[in-house]
């Protein structure tokens, strides 16, 4: 079959190989991948060193997909062959740890193992999944949906279970990516008032997500920023932000934005920031909260919001690509003039 194989975890090792077929075992099953979605992860994987420490290769890269089972392992219950299905990024967990006995397999500490990075992933035309991790979809969502199940999930995961966010709450998105996009949706379907923040380089985007449903954005670089934040929030600030840009500016601005007792979300942080504890969060006494990956729940609920036309992935999809022009999809990806690209490895 075609794959993508990180060949070594230095940049731009990697390359379209032909594989043999992974074969079902116990409590696993085959999928045929039919669309795949290019994450940031993914495009650092290629251009940096950055998989020295994440990567377990040669691997198959990819850690967002969709597909059709086509075979079923032993030990495989409530999956068979022609379902349509999304699958967890986790492969292996050990299930005995106190944060998988608790739902948070996402926290294993004993060597949980992902696709894409330590075992084979999505861009590949057929792809081995654990059965544990495979969700089924409905007829009404489409494999380009399915395939952005999980930065969705990665949304769900943290505004609604790792934040504290409640109906009517001000929430100040920074980052008009697919994930600031995405949370703000998500937000939004929790009943909140959804004010999205991006600088002038990403205006399209944010007339994308107006388009999406996300009436309120502001240009982070205007003069009166501060005062239409203000103006939004009654005078006192937001009830909780989501920092999904990565931006040390954007994380200052969340600092003066934020309301007392109130709450940022970090989905994205700069490595270089610099907090004043006492005069920034203590006393203010604001919540700091830090969300990584999702857990079966996110999933779980992720698929219902799709389901339900509560969010809106399709127009997040700016470019299409077939697995034989993976480096034109990487080099736009890298560009950073695209939104969400996706793959498809058996077209």
């Amino acid at each position: 079959m075609k794959a993508l194989v990180k060949k070594t975890p230095y940049a731009k090792d990697t390359y379209l190989e032909d594989i043999p077929n992974p074969k079902a075992g116990y409590n696993q099953v085959v999928v045929k991948v039919d669309s795949a979605g290019l994450c940031g992860t993914d495009i650092k994987f290629y251009n940096t060193d950055k998989g020295k420490t994440k990567l377990v290769t040669p691997v198959v890269i990819g850690h967002e997909g969709c597909g059709t089972i086509v075979e079923a392992g032993e030990g495989v219950c409530g999956l068979t062959v022609g379902d349509r299905i999304v699958c967890e990024t986790s492969f292996y967990h050990c299930g005995k740890c106190v944060y998988c006995m608790t739902g948070y397999h996402n926290m294993c500490t004993n060597d949980r193992t992902s696709l894409g990075s330590k075992v084979d992933g999505f861009f590949a035309q057929y792809v081995l999944c654990n059965a544990d991790f495979v969700h089924k979809i409905p007829d009404n969502i489409t494999f380009d949906e399915g395939a952005l199940m999980e930065p969705l999930a990665c949304c769900v995961h943290a505004v609604l279970e790792r934040s504290s966010i409640k109906p009517m709450d001000n929430c100040i998105i920074f980052g008009p990516g697919p994930i600031g996009i995405l949370t703000a949706q998500v937000a939004k379907a929790a009943g909140a008032q959804v004010i999205l923040v991006g600088t002038k380089h990403s205006r399209e985007r944010l007339d994308l997500a107006k388009k999406m449903g996300i009436e309120t954005t502001i240009v982070f670089d205007e003069m009166n920023f501060a005062d239409q934040i203000q103006m939004l929030t009654d005078g006192l600030g937001a009830d909780v932000i989501y920092e999904c840009s990565g931006s040390n500016a954007a994380l200052n601005q969340s600092l003066k934005m934020i309301k007392k007792l109130g709450e940022i979300v970090l989905m994205a942080a700069p490595t270089d920031c610099r907090l004043n504890l006492w005069d920034d969060l203590v006393l203010r006494d604001v919540n700091i909260v830090s969300s990584l990956s999702s857990k079966s729940t996110s999933w779980r609920t992720a698929i219902m919001l799709v389901q339900s036309k509560k969010i809106n992935l399709m127009d997040l999809i700016s470019h299409r690509f077939t697995i034989d022009q993976w480096e034109m999809a990487f080099t736009l990806g890298s560009s950073r003039e695209c939104m969400k690209i996706m793959i498809y490895p058996n077209r």
